[in-house]
C-alpha cells in the first residue's frame, strides 16, 4: 500500500457484491473514433480505438462460471462480464439492464417488466421464464446456492409468478424495504440450457457458459486462462475491446508479466508506481475505492473492552490521519477518513457534524480512563498479515497509545487463524484491526452490530440499537428510514462501538495503450470495472 506520491482524488463508488455490468448507457460508441475520457490520463492520449485483447491477471484459478453458484470475488470477476443483472441499484436509484421497469409496491410486491428483443449469447431470446427459473433454482435448498438468503424474508422464501412472457411478479412474505438491493444481486441464467439438470452446480454446462453480458465465452484452460469475446448484441451496447482474457498468474510474477506486456493491468507495487510517474512511461496509474472500510474493533468478549469508557479513551487517544499516513507512507491525502460504520456509497450514509468522530484529545482520553476506574493493564492488538496496510495500522496504533500511557502488544495472524479467532470470539486479543466490504444496502451492516448476530464477532451489544435495526427494516417511508439509519450511526459512534479508520483505496498500474479506464468506472471487490464495454487498446 505504500507509495511516495499518490493520486489525491479518491473515487467513492459502490461494489455491488459481485453484480455490476455496463447497463447505464444505451448509446455507447461502437468502437469507431477517439474518446474524450482519454485526456484525463496524461500518458493515455492520442491514437485511435483498436479493439484488442484486455488481459487481466488473477492469482487463483477461476471458480464456477455460473453466477448462481459464485460468491468469491475472483469468480465474480468473470461472471460479472459474462452475465447481466436485471438492474443495478445504487444510491437508491435503479439503472435498468435486462429489466425495463421495476415497481415495488408497499415493500411487499415487485413487478418486473423485461426488455423485449434481448438474446442470450447463443441467440435464444431472454424472457420471463429465464428469470423465474433462476429465482426458483436459487430458492431450491437442494441446489446449494449461496444467494438463497437474498431471496428470503425472515427466513421465509419469496413467491415468484409469471404474468406474461416478459413480466414477473414477486410477492414477499413480509415487508422488506431493502429487498431491491437483494434482487439486484441476481443475474438470470438461461432456462433452455440448464432445465433438466439435477444438480446445476455440478453440470458440465457451467464450463461452457451461455450468458447475457458484454463478452461471451470462447475458450479456457483450467488453471491457466479463460478468454471471452465481444458480444455485439449486448443490452448496454457493442463493447469496444475484441476480447477479455483472465490469466492465472501468481501475484509475485505479475509485475514481470506487465513489464513484458503479457497482461494489461495489475495492482500497483512501489516500483511500478514510480515507473508510471516517469516522463514518457509506457505505464499509467489510476485509483479507485476498494469498497472497504478499515476499522479498529474493540473485543467486548474481553472484560476490559466491555467498558464504554475504555473504548472512548482509546478512541480519543488516537489520531486517524496519522494511522492512515502510516500505511500510505506519509501521504494520507489519498485516503478518505471514516467516521461511521457505513461506506459513503451506502444508502442513508451520514457524515454530518453531529457524529462523534473522536478527534485526538489527550485530555479527554485521560478523563475517560479515569471514569473507567479499572486497571486495563497491557492490551493485545491482533491483525491479519495478509491484509494491505493492516500491519502499519497496528504499529501506528500501538505507538499512539503508548504516548497515552496505554501499553499494547501486537499479534499477527494469517487469514485462516485470524478468521478463527474472530468466529470463535476468543479473548486472546482486546483489539483487532479489521475491515469489511458490504456494499450499498445499510441492512447488510446489521449483522455486525446487532446483539448476538453471527458476524458481530467482537460482542457489541446495545438494546436500543437492536430496536432501531428492526424499525429500519420495516419502515416504508424513505425519509423515516433515513432518520432511523442516521440515529443508528450516531448512537454507534457515541457508544464507540468501533473506531472507523478509512475507506480503503487501491492504486492500479496499466499499460498506456489501455484506454477508456475512466469511463469503465474502476471498482473494488475483485470486479475491477463497472462497465467493461468501455475498455479497449489503442493501436
Amino acid at each position: 500500500m505504500k507509495f511516495k506520491k499518490l493520486i489525491s482524488v479518491l473515487l467513492i463508488v459502490l461494489t455491488m457484491g459481485g453484480v455490476l455490468a455496463g447497463c447505464s448507457d444505451n448509446s455507447i460508441d461502437n468502437g469507431e473514433g477517439s474518446f474524450s475520457d482519454d485526456a484525463k490520463f496524461g500518458n493515455n492520449v492520442g491514437g485511435t480505438s483498436g479493439g484488442g485483447d484486455i488481459v487481466v491477471p488473477s492469482e487463483n484459478k477461476v471458480g464456477s462460471l455460473n453466477p448462481v453458484f459464485t460468491d468469491l470475488s475472483k469468480a465474480n470477476l468473470v461472471t460479472n462480464i459474462l452475465y447481466a443483472p436485471l438492474y443495478l441499484y445504487e444510491g437508491m436509484d435503479i439503472t435498468y439492464c435486462l429489466a425495463n421497469l421495476v415497481e415495488f409496491k408497499d415493500n411487499k410486491e415487485i413487478t418486473i417488466k423485461m426488455k423485449e428483443g434481448l438474446t442470450w449469447h447463443d441467440g435464444k431470446p431472454i424472457t420471463a421464464d429465464d428469470v423465474i427459473y433462476t429465482l426458483n433454482l436459487i430458492l431450491d435448498e437442494s441446489q446449494g446456492s449461496m444467494l438463497r438468503p437474498y431471496l428470503m424474508v425472515n427466513k421465509v422464501p419469496i413467491t415468484v409468478m409469471k404474468e406474461d412472457d416478459f413480466t414477473i411478479k414477486i410477492e414477499l412474505p413480509f415487508e422488506k424495504a431493502g429487498f431491491l438491493h437483494n434482487l439486484s444481486r441476481i443475474c438470470p441464467i438461461p432456462k433452455h440450457v440448464y432445465e433438466g439438470e439435477k444438480i446445476v452446480a455440478a453440470s458440465e454446462k457451467n464450463n461452457y457458459p451461455i450468458g447475457s453480458g458484454p463478452f461471451k465465452y470462447k475458450e479456457s484452460k483450467e488453471g491457466e486462462y479463460i478468454t471471452l469475446v465481444r458480444f455485439d448484441e449486448y443490452v448496454g451496447g457493442k463493447p469496444k475491446a475484441d476480447s477479455i482474457t483472465i490469466k492465472v498468474i501468481p501475484k509475485e510474477n505479475q509485475q514481470e508479466a506487465l513489464e513484458k506486456e503479457e497482461i494489461c493491468l495489475m495492482e500497483a507495487t512501489n516500483e511500478l508506481y514510480e515507473k508510471s510517474e516517469e516522463k514518457d512511461s509506457k505505464f499509467q496509474n489510476y485509483s479507485h475505492c476498494a469498497g472497504k472500510l478499515n476499522f479498529l474493533a474493540f473485543n467486548e468478549n474481553t472484560k476490559v473492552m466491555n467498558n464504554a469508557n475504555i473504548r472512548k479513551a482509546i478512541s480519543f487517544a488516537l489520531n486517524r490521519k496519522g494511522i492512515i499516513a502510516a500505511a500510505y507512507d506519509g501521504d494520507e491525502k489519498g485516503a478518505k477518513e471514516a467516521k461511521t460504520i457505513l461506506l459513503p456509497s451506502t444508502d442513508f450514509y451520514y457524515d454530518g457534524e453531529s457524529i462523534e468522530e473522536y478527534e485526538q484529545d489527550s485530555e479527554k482520553a485521560k478523563e475517560f480512563l479515569k471514569k473507567a476506574s479499572i486497571d486495563i493493564g497491557k492490551l493485545t492488538l491482533g491483525y491479519c498479515n495478509e491484509e494491505d496496510g493492516h500491519k502499519e495500522y497496528a504499529q501506528e496504533i500501538q505507538r499512539q497509545l503508548k504516548e497515552a500511557d496505554i501499553q499494547v502488544e501486537i499479534r499477527a495472524y494469517d487469514k485462516k487463524a485470524f478468521q478463527e479467532v474472530l468466529v470463535n470470539k476468543k479473548e486472546e486479543c482486546n483489539l483487532y484491526v479489521t475491515g469489511y466490504e458490504l456494499g450499498g444496502n445499510p441492512e447488510a451492516y446489521r449483522d455486525y452490530f446487532e446483539s448476538d448476530a453471527f458476524l458481530n464477532q467482537w460482542g457489541y451489544s446495545n438494546d436500543e440499537i437492536d430496536i432501531l435495526w428492526e424499525k429500519a427494516d420495516g419502515e416504508q417511508n424513505n425519509e423515516k428510514r433515513k432518520k432511523i439509519y442516521t440515529d443508528i450511526q450516531l448512537k454507534l459512534a457515541e457508544d464507540a462501538a468501533v473506531y472507523p479508520i478509512n475507506y480503503e483505496r487501491k492504486v492500479m498500474v496499466a499499460l498506456n495503450k489501455v484506454r477508456g479506464i475512466d469511463s469503465a468506472d474502476p471498482r473494488g471487490g475483485g470486479l475491477l470495472f463497472r462497465d467493461w464495454t468501455k475498455l479497449y487498446l489503442s493501436k
